[in-house]
């Protein structure tokens, strides 16, 4: 197949009731060949198709309507074939289209193979002007047509090769539809074996979680733990320093024990010396005693509190006495029960006894 494109060059104003033809590069009336250049064909075939466009750049036309036809022959008057229906051109755009020709045309020049578009204009009211006339017409050649039915007998050849091949293929999709219902089966038991994964995917799911939650209680003991080592690392310290404080008082105990001891068996020497002294003391009937070291508590009528103080001051109040030999005995056996001695009970005896027969002593009734 091959195309001719045809077409005026320039705008043209189209005259009243005038046949025009359209050749590859212009618009002329019918005869005027080399102004319009109609369109030879290198192949002879068939016009299969035409599609042409009228532009009105200028003044619509009135409505009357106009034919457009294609010309195998544009020499012979005649044998042209309508494109598509009549229409006017009465707007700026107006196409003329039929995909369903069947024109037959020679090829070469001549008087044939000269094809071309044919327009006759009515007796308009308002012509049109400034109009442009573009269009194509497509040819199925000969020779084509040749090497077409030859492509069909191979297509024939080629048809029986692909019904061999199909009763192949009917044959083959027996066999797959045997392959498919083994698949189909196989595809049963892939799906129980999927569910039995889900399943333990499932279940693994579960594990996972109830693993994630252990892991985080364990991390959250981890972290307790550590802080309870940094705690113990830090009472450990402490520890520490109060058991470096401890040593240094112990030593200082140590110290302070040894100072004690020695402080101890010196007063232990001196505890020792003491009680020598108060044991050869307490051993000495006569010094032991002696009246001037023994304190004496006053009581009625004495007020002396050392014990000799106490003797003098009774002696001068038995002195003063008026007594009876009875009363000198009952005044003897006090004195005999006395904590004195028996040389200082002797000497109160005496003194008494001197004192009651001595000059100024008198007599009692």
């Amino acid at each position: 197949m091959y195309a001719i494109q045809l077409g005026s060059v320039a705008p043209f104003d189209p005259a009243d009731s005038t046949e025009y033809i359209v050749g590859t590069h212009g618009v002329a009336p019918r005869g005027d060949w080399n102004a319009i250049g109609a369109g030879q064909m290198p192949l002879a075939g068939t016009i299969v198709a035409a599609f042409v466009q009228v532009n009105v750049l200028g003044t619509p036309a009135s409505a009357e309507v106009v034919t457009m036809q294609v010309s195998p022959d544009l020499n012979t008057p005649g044998s042209e074939e309508t494109i598509d229906v009549a229409a006017a051109w009465n707007i700026s755009n107006r196409y003329f289209n039929d995909a369903l020709m069947s024109v037959s045309i020679a090829a070469g020049g001549g008087t044939g193979g000269r094809a071309g578009l044919v327009f006759t204009t009515p007796a308009w009211v308002t012509n049109p002007t400034q109009v442009t006339i573009t269009g194509t017409i497509y040819v199925d050649d000969v020779a084509e047509a040749v090497e077409v039915a030859s492509l069909v007998s191979d297509q024939i050849v080629d048809a029986a090769a692909i019904a061999a091949g199909a009763a192949a293929i009917l044959t083959n999709d027996s066999d797959i539809s045997a392959l498919v219902a083994e698949q189909l089966t196989q595809d049963s038991s892939v799906s129980a074996n999927l569910a039995a994964i889900l399943t333990n995917d499932s279940d693994i799911s579960a594990d996972l979680v109830a693993t994630t939650a252990a892991q985080s209680d364990a991390n959250a003991a981890l972290a307790a733990i550590l802080t309870n080592d940094s705690d113990i690392s830090a009472l450990v310290a402490e520890q520490l320093t109060q058991d470096s404080s401890v040593s240094a008082n112990l030593a200082a105990i140590l110290t302070n024990d040894s100072d004690i001891s020695a402080n101890l068996a010196s007063q232990l020497s001196d505890d020792l010396i003491a009680v020598a002294a108060i044991s050869a003391h307490l051993a000495d009937a006569v010094a032991a005693h002696a009246a001037t070291a023994i304190v004496s508590t006053p009581a009625g009528a004495l007020v002396a509190i050392e014990l000799q103080a106490a003797v003098d001051e009774l002696q001068a109040d038995i002195t003063a006495l008026d007594l009876d030999p009875a009363e000198i005995t009952a005044l003897n056996a006090l004195l005999a029960e006395t904590f004195f001695t028996a040389a200082e009970v002797a000497a109160i005896r005496s003194s008494i006894a001197t004192a009651l027969s001595g000059p100024g002593a008198t007599a009692r009734d």
